[in-house]
């Protein structure tokens, strides 16, 4: 392999890593180390991979042969997905050690120092949980993950009310989710049996996201013990579920309107589900999504995505399994169509068992040019079906990614196009 040939696959390692390829990245990382066996950011970022597709065993693995490879200040990195390896399996001592360790190479990190306070807390070690998280606070003030982890232990290990409200307000700006913030503020004051204003908050939430059921379900108890009630229900446009209302929707919802996201709904696997516009990125463009998918959780996002190339805007069904991503990025593709073609082709050369389809051209409703290509990807549990559409915004590239399993491909694969067209340039 020449060093071009190697510089392509890094590359696409950073592409793949963007946009939440996990089984990608790991095939392109395997590559790369066929060539470069002791990479010490491709073993970082395989590690990566290996954690999101839930391969935690070659994980760990991945992990500890990076640590033979990497100065100590890099180790820090490895340290706390090894932790994160054990939060999630309820292992908080080990998940403490880890993320000591990473402290101890990256002692600037205040993530990391909040993450270790949360495991002492686990632990029982309260006061010392809570001496690290006031220092965590201290080195970064506005890191919207430590304020989070700060509020998880006043509402879980302490009961401190002043502290969690004063926590959930400097939280509110810098959340990623306007769902996820109204959310914990409803069950805050439920908490504390403030029933109106929990209400309120609640009805919040759904305007944020009409279809999570946790939410409605909330609103329903609350409506039956008498607070908010039909006006107030009214107000939030909770979705109607009535059986006339979704006869007489998918009554309209035949021929050829049957998946025509323009006409303001589709149906998809018997399901109606109904599309709103929404502006992301200042406002500069919008786009028709599902009403009843939910926005990502900040701690959804941060194990999915890469920090530094997180989507701002991933909305996702209830179960995971069908996610809208958009990432408006700062360059700019003067011909989209030869971008598509050429990254097509690459996958394609890399994946000879994957189905690659053709790259096509088309038009959003404004008239604006746009190329996109899709593609299934073998995988152990459940084939995935992936379409990648290239935008031109603003003199920036548009980044359009949707994923849902193939079984379903079917039924979302005209919608995938319908919402790509649905883009519309707010400044055009």
């Amino acid at each position: 392999m020449s060093n071009e040939d190697y510089a392509r696959i890094l590359n696409q390692i950073e592409h793949y890593e963007n946009i939440g390829s996990y089984e990608y990245l790991r095939q392109a990382c395997m590559e790369a180390l066929r060539y470069e066996p002791h990479d010490k950011l491709v073993l970082s970022k395989l590690t990566r991979a290996y954690y999101n597709i839930g391969d935690y065993d070659n994980c760990v693995k991945t992990a500890n042969e990076a640590l033979a490879h990497q100065t100590p200040y890099e180790q820090g990195f490895i340290y706390y997905m090894l932790g994160a390896e054990r939060d999630y399996a309820s292992d908080h001592k080990k998940a403490a050690e880890y993320f000591l360790a990473a402290i101890e190479r990256r002692p600037e990190n205040a993530e990391y120092v909040a993450q270790y306070a949360l495991q002492l807390a686990y632990l029982g070690r309260f006061d010392e949980a809570q001496e690290l998280l006031y220092r965590a606070e201290e080195m970064d003030p506005h890191n919207y993950y430590v304020l989070n982890i700060k509020f998880r232990f006043y509402k879980y290990w302490r009961n401190d009310r002043d502290i969690e409200e004063d926590t959930l307000s400097r939280m509110l700006p810098l959340s990623p989710s306007p769902f996820y913030m109204n959310r914990a503020l409803a069950e805050f004051h439920l908490k504390y049996n403030e029933h109106e204003e929990a209400y309120e908050y609640y009805i919040k939430a759904s305007l944020a996201c009409p279809g999570d059921k946790k939410v409605l379900k909330m609103l329903r108890l609350l409506e039956a013990r008498g607070f908010g009630g039909a006006e107030r229900q009214k107000e939030a446009q909770i979705p109607d579920t009535e059986p006339k209302f979704l006869d007489a929707l998918r009554s309209k919802l035949t021929g050829r309107n049957r998946n025509n996201i323009h006409f303001g709904a589709t149906i998809i696997n018997n399901e109606t589900i109904r599309f709103e516009r929404i502006k992301l990125y200042d406002r500069r463009f919008s786009v028709l999504l599902p009403d009843s998918f939910r926005d990502m959780e900040p701690g959804e996002i941060k194990i999915k995505y890469n920090r530094e190339g997180a989507p701002e805007c991933v909305k996702t069904s209830n179960d995971l399994r069908t996610n809208f991503s958009l990432t408006l990025c700062e360059s700019w593709l003067p011909d989209p169509l030869s971008t598509a073609k050429a990254m097509c082709a690459e996958l394609s050369k890399q994946r000879p068992e994957d189905t690659f389809f053709t790259v096509r051209a088309s038009r959003t409703k404004s008239r604006i040019r746009f190329a996109f290509f899709d593609f299934i990807v073998s995988a152990r549990d459940d084939d995935i079906y992936h379409f990648i559409a290239y935008i031109p915004i603003q003199k920036r590239l548009l980044l359009f990614v949707f994923n849902t399993t193939s079984e379903q491909m079917r039924e979302w694969r005209p919608v995938a196009l319908q919402v790509a067209q649905s883009i519309e340039d707010c400044g055009a």
